[in-house]
């Protein structure tokens, strides 16, 4: 019987217990990645706010894998440096540098979805497109992911992919059709988040466990 301890971190000072495989961190960083000192002061500045640390430290249990949850924790509510985390972990300041970034990017996207009014956003594309189309759009915004939408729908990658750039393109001409005012921006921002998601595609890559269910992604599919 091997040694329960093999594959398991034990962070000092009573800090969580890290269930990984240290080489399956460093595989991530570049001498490229580098976190960015003003998304870090503005994400420092967002934790030091009752008004938002809640909100990210739920968000951060919901939109981070269990490696940069580990790491944030570690980062910024134990106060370790980027240097300490890394050996920590054995791995390089680099790799935890990069994992706070996409971290932070992470959470960024999870924010910007959760203020969706998906609800509005289902009922107006509806009017326009079949149960299909809707159903990837809400559900690639969702998840960031065309292969997990794909999977649940029986659908390739490339098929997700084509109707979700085919709604898209058909935004503008769908606000511009529209009389009134309001309903033809409410068509501008949807045009915008589609546009951000396909910036953001494959960010929670990560996070979704192998066992979905599917209605909780795509109602009435």
């Amino acid at each position: 019987m091997g040694d329960e301890r093999e594959n398991k971190v034990y962070i000092p000072n009573g800090g969580p217990i890290v269930f990984m495989d240290p080489a399956s961190l460093d595989i991530f960083g570049s001498h490229e990645d580098n976190l960015d000192n003003e998304e870090e002061v503005c994400f420092e500045d967002l934790l030091s706010d009752p008004e938002y640390r809640e909100m990210l430290e739920s968000a951060m249990k919901s939109g981070l894998p269990a490696i940069e949850q580990d790491i944030f924790n570690l980062y910024y509510f134990q106060d370790h440096t980027q240097e300490e985390i890394g050996k920590i972990l054995g791995v390089s300041q680099r790799t935890i540098s990069y994992r706070l970034s996409r971290g932070i990017c992470r959470l960024k996207y999870f924010i910007f979805i959760d203020s969706i009014d998906f609800t509005q956003f289902r009922e107006d594309i509806s009017r326009y497109f079949d149960a299909l189309y809707v159903n990837i759009v809400i559900g690639v915004i969702s998840t960031s992911s065309q292969t997990l939408i794909g999977d649940l729908l029986g659908l390739s990658q490339s098929q997700v992919r084509w109707r979700f750039y085919k709604v898209l393109q058909q935004l503008p001409k769908i606000s511009k059709s529209e009389p009134e005012i309001n309903i033809s921006e409410r068509w501008n921002s949807y045009y915008n988040i589609m546009n951000t998601a396909v910036k953001k595609f494959g960010i929670f890559s990560e996070t979704w466990d192998s066992e979905i269910d599917k209605e909780e992604i795509i109602p009435n599919s």
